[in-house]
C-alpha cells in the first residue's frame, strides 16, 4: 500500500512540475537583474510580469537567462538535506541510557553537520545538468523576434 501511495505522489509531482512555465531572469543593458519569475506573458514587444504588474519593453532588455541561479540550487539542496535528515533522525528510536545528548540536540547536530552539506553537494551536482540558456537581446528587434520564436518552443504553457 505504501508503494502505491508513494508512486501516485511521485507521478503527481512530476505531472505538476512539467506544467510550469520556464523560469526566466531579465537583465537590463548594464547587466543588472530587474525581474525574474514564471508569471509572465510575452507579447510582440514586451514581457509582462502579471503578479508584479511590470511591463518590460524589449528596448530595455540586455539579455534573458533561463533557469535559477547557481546559488539557488545549492540553497534549496541544503535546506532539503537539512530537513530530510532532521526528520529521519527524529524518527529513529531513542534510548536515554546510551546517548550522550538528548534527542533534540542529536537531530540538530546530525541534520546541520551532515544533512545541510550533503544537500548542498547534491545541489552543486545538479547544476552540472541544468543547462541554462542566455539569450542576448541588446535592444535589437530581430533578436527579440528570434527570442520569441525560440521561447515559444521552450516554454510549456505560454
Amino acid at each position: 500500500m505504501k508503494t502505491l501511495v508513494f508512486s501516485i505522489l511521485i507521478f503527481l509531482t512530476i505531472n505538476v512540475h512539467s506544467q510550469k512555465k520556464e523560469f526566466i531572469r531579465v537583465y537590463i543593458l548594464e547587466g543588472k537583474k530587474i525581474m525574474r519569475g514564471r508569471d509572465y506573458q510575452i507579447t510582440d514587444s514586451t514581457i509582462e510580469f502579471k503578479k508584479k504588474n511590470k511591463i518590460i519593453h524589449y528596448a530595455q532588455i540586455g539579455f534573458i537567462k533561463t533557469k535559477h541561479s547557481f546559488g539557488h540550487n545549492i540553497g534549496v539542496g541544503s535546506l532539503l538535506g537539512l530537513a530530510s535528515l532532521g526528520l529521519f533522525t527524529l524518527t529513529l528510536p531513542y534510548d536515554k541510557n546510551r546517548n550522550l545528548f538528548d534527542k533534540g540536540t542529536t537531530v540538530g547536530l546530525v541534520s546541520t553537520l551532515i544533512g545541510a552539506p550533503s544537500g548542498a553537494l547534491i545541489g552543486t551536482i545538479s547544476n552540472v545538468f541544468k543547462k541554462p540558456k542566455k539569450i542576448e537581446i541588446d535592444r535589437d528587434f530581430e533578436k527579440w523576434e528570434k527570442f520569441k520564436t525560440l521561447f515559444q518552443k521552450i516554454s510549456k504553457s505560454d
